[in-house]
């Protein structure tokens, strides 16, 4: 390149070049090309950086996408879109990673470049600077993120977080109803309501396919049209009119879709079960399970769901400002006294219990770490085990789950919660939150209605005001959820692929729902 790129038509007319070169298989000639542009010192740079970024990914060289991605940091603050392509960046580099190596050792040495990846994602989805293309894409690619490790909640967040920008974004609602259609399985009697809102959600995206392949090209396209072709041909919608229930701790558990199900659009107030999930079955034979050690796994799982519930209504019991909530607890919190500290603080039993909720459901996770660790017997003592370090230590997996991350055996639900605890390794929404668990049960948090600002935080007790502390409560009771799903799909995946490996010698054990003392009939867990 003699003549120096100076102008935005010069720009355009050599992306384009790279772009086509790239297309052709020669990615080492765009990046010839791009290393021999002159001009600007900002538009150049980008060139080289998209240059590097897109030949690397297509040629499967880390190096060159390493180069890339420390072009696009050295643009931070030149251009606007620099961190939407430097997710794109690091996200190839776990990709090339996942592609020369296998999921478990790309976990272990390239998962900072997932982190890395969602960071300048969500940058970008905040810069209203940025046009909403650009802000839908790293939604998109959010998603992806997550989607790819079987994050499909955390997925799911990210892709309805389009709807803000545009209702009907297309590429994000195909991407819905995949997640929908992969976790429906785990919905006992809601199975088909929600297979019914995943063909719902891809009909309407498929009324946009040139959206479709604007954003994910015509791979993507025809894997939403096989997709369509197995649900059912005319779906009727499972949805009920957006009303509010008439019980407040249902209707808050819905409206933060705290239940333990996939869909929260097909509930209704009268629907039998709201918490179906479960997984399908457990295995057992002759030299191998018996009842015992299944009944073992039903109570360590039914103990997890129980916490997760008792949990949640503590948090929505010391939050709920109704008076019919307040007025038991108040009665008891009058027969004592607490100092006034003329700070705004409060004390009691509703926040008390607020309090201890949150520790309950951050607990949640070490017990789905223990659970996890007793159902693929790694031999791991339950003393040793949280959810921080459950998969290993640093670049260290636990021998038997690196066994059921191979090409052969892989685990997808297994893969999700590895990468939801990894999240507590730097700073992540997720860390702070146990950070937070751990000055709730070590030290002293005081809420606040308002805070007077000259009282700072020091190590033994920090102060938050109240609506952000309610607002944390409903992350971790949220985090927890994820966490249960994956734990239950982890088992489900595990038990098909058993089968199959035993070649019809182990048999399903029999599961059997416990009846609620009402007497109200339940459908079947296993339907």
């Amino acid at each position: 390149m003699v003549e120096p790129v100076e102008t935005a038509v010069q720009v355009s007319s050599v992306g384009a070049e790279i772009r086509a070169l790239i297309d052709r298989g020669s990615g080492h000639e765009a990046v010839a090309l791009a290393d021999g542009i002159r001009g600007h010192e900002v538009p150049v740079t980008h060139l080289r950086a998209y240059a590097y970024t897109e030949a690397g990914e297509a040629l499967g060289e880390s190096a060159l996408v390493a180069t890339g991605a420390r072009l696009w940091r050295s643009l931070e603050g030149k251009t606007l879109d620099w961190a939407y392509n430097l997710g794109n960046a690091e996200l190839a580099l776990f990709d090339i990673a996942l592609e020369d190596t296998t999921p478990a050792k790309a976990f272990a040495d390239a998962r900072h470049h997932v982190h890395e990846a969602r960071s300048n994602f969500q940058r970008a989805h905040h810069d209203t600077s940025l046009t909403n293309d650009v802000r839908l894409q790293a939604l998109t690619n959010l998603g992806n993120s997550y989607s790819q490790m079987g994050r499909h909640i955390e997925a799911v967040e990210a892709w309805e977080h389009a709807f803000a920008i545009d209702p009907d974004f297309a590429m994000a609602r195909a991407n819905v109803a995949v997640a929908l259609e992969g976790t429906a399985r785990f919905m006992g009697p809601h199975v088909s309501a929600v297979i019914h809102d995943a063909a719902f959600e891809l009909d309407r995206a498929l009324e946009r396919r040139d959206d479709l392949l604007r954003y994910g090209g015509q791979s993507a396209l025809s894997r939403f049209e096989a997709l369509r072709a197995r649900l059912p041909a005319d779906p009727t919608p499972h949805r009920h009119e957006v009303a509010q229930w008439d019980d407040h701790h249902l209707e808050w558990c819905r409206k933060n879709e705290l239940f333990l199900h996939v869909s929260h659009r097909c509930l209704r107030e009268d629907t039998p079960i709201l918490d179906p999930l479960f997984f399908h079955s457990l295995s057992g034979g002759f030299d191998a399970r018996d009842e015992r050690w299944a009944d073992r796994l039903f109570d360590a799982y039914n103990a997890l769901k129980q916490g997760y519930v008792s949990a949640r209504y503590l948090i929505w019991l010391g939050t709920e400002s109704r008076a019919e909530a307040r007025e038991a607890l108040d009665t008891v919190r009058n027969r004592g006294v607490f100092y006034d500290t003329h700070l705004g603080s409060r004390f009691g039993l509703r926040t008390g219990i607020a309090l201890q909720a949150f520790v309950a459901a951050a607990n949640v996770l070490d017990q789905i770490a223990v659970f996890i660790h007793l159902y693929f017997e790694t031999g791991r003592s339950a003393k040793s085990i949280s959810f921080r370090d459950f998969w290993g230590a640093k670049t260290t997996i636990d021998p038997i789950f690196v066994s059921w991350l191979t090409e052969e055996r892989f685990n997808l639900g297994l893969y999700a919660l590895i990468d939801l605890a990894a999240d507590l390794e730097h700073d992540s929404p997720l860390g702070h939150l146990i950070g937070r668990r751990h000055t709730l049960t070590h030290r002293f948090l005081v809420t606040g209605d308002f805070l007077d600002g000259s009282v700072s935080n020091d190590e033994a007790l920090n102060r938050l005001d109240w609506e952000s502390f309610v607002h944390e409560t409903i992350s971790v009771l949220k985090v927890a959820r994820s966490a249960l799903v994956y734990a239950t799909r982890a088992v489900d995946a595990a038990e098909a692929h058993r089968r199959s490996e035993h070649d019809g010698l182990l048999v399903e054990l029999p599961m059997a729902q416990l009846e609620p003392p009402s007497g109200t009939p339940c459908t079947n867990v296993t339907s």
